[in-house]
């Protein structure tokens, strides 16, 4: 009878004991995606009504999450999120629940139809997602200052400039005042660029943020290894050209300077990565001829 009661005894001791402590990463993951850090801004009726500010809609799509995702530009969650998508979620205001907003509206993207949290989002109309949505929760469309000038990008400048406007140099909270805040703090991006824009990128949103994101993998990875870095420092050149010319500014000029100095560099800028044995290879492969008087290669001298 006594070993019956002590076996009992160490199973009941055992469910108790607490599980494995959780790793900064699956805590940080959890809270990431679970947790609404923000006060809800809209009811959900502006979710369901945003339809109503949509050019040549009639009636609610059918497939209305969807149809909602790809008009803005936004993604699936690849984690419970009331089916609503990347950059939404439920939240509260004063015990009122609505739908909150997260880093993830502008830092969570897709490839090729998966989404990925912290993938920048290339395709997001953030002008549009709060203008619809304060429209379709009764308040005024009209925002402080212009969030965005062109798909896929946003004025974090003014987000600064905007948000430092209620704080003392102390940090304390104060009476909102302009600290400048006017709406050309981003270049304006060029007609020209703004019809390839409307006319190519923006029917294609979800191709060219599947692009973007290859490209910019591509390019990072051919840096780092010395691969084809002459081709690499060109096309990071060409891809922040793009960025600036879309109203981006922040590091981007000075990736374009130094994306350009690798180009012109190229016949140096790999010699210390996979290019010092790559491009000799190249050349004897497909350029059969024979080397310069004293030309040398790294497997010949």
């Amino acid at each position: 009878m006594r070993l019956p009661l002590a076996a009992l005894w160490l199973i009941l001791i055992a469910s108790q004991l607490p599980a494995g402590e959780p790793s900064a990463a699956e805590r940080g993951y959890k809270a990431l995606t679970e947790t609404a850090f923000i006060p809800a801004s809209w009811r959900p009726r502006a979710y369901d009504n945003a339809w109503k500010r949509w050019a040549g809609v009639a009636e609610k799509p059918a497939h209305y999450d969807a149809a909602f995702r790809d008009y803005y530009g936004l993604h699936p969650a690849p984690y419970p999120n009331s089916d609503l998508p990347m950059g939404f979620r439920p939240g509260s205001f004063l015990f009122v629940k609505g739908i909150a907003m997260d880093c993830m509206l502008c830092h969570g993207g897709s490839i090729f139809g998966k989404s990925y949290v912290g993938l920048g989002n290339s395709s997001l109309d953030v002008q549009a997602v709060f203008e619809d949505m304060s429209a379709a929760d009764g308040r005024t469309p009209k925002l402080p200052f212009t969030f965005s000038n062109v798909r896929g990008t946003s004025e974090a400048g003014s987000f600064a400039v905007y948000l430092l406007g209620f704080r003392e140099p102390d940090l304390k909270m104060k009476t909102w005042s302009n600290l400048g805040l006017h709406e050309d703090l981003c270049e304006d991006t060029p007609a020209w660029y703004v019809w390839f824009l409307q006319t190519i990128v923006q029917p294609n949103a979800s191709l060219f943020a599947t692009l973007v994101a290859l490209g910019e993998t591509a390019i990072g990875l051919g840096l780092l290894v010395g691969l084809l870095t002459g081709i690499a420092g060109f096309a990071a050149a060409f891809l922040n050209g793009n960025f600036v010319l879309a109203g981006v500014l922040g590091s981007n000029p000075a990736l374009i300077i130094l994306g350009a100095l690798l180009a012109l560099a190229w016949r140096n800028a790999g010699w210390i990565g996979l290019d010092r044995w790559f491009i000799p290879w190249l050349h004897r492969t497909f350029y059969a001829g024979s080397p310069s008087p004293g030309e040398t290669t790294p497997s010949s001298g």
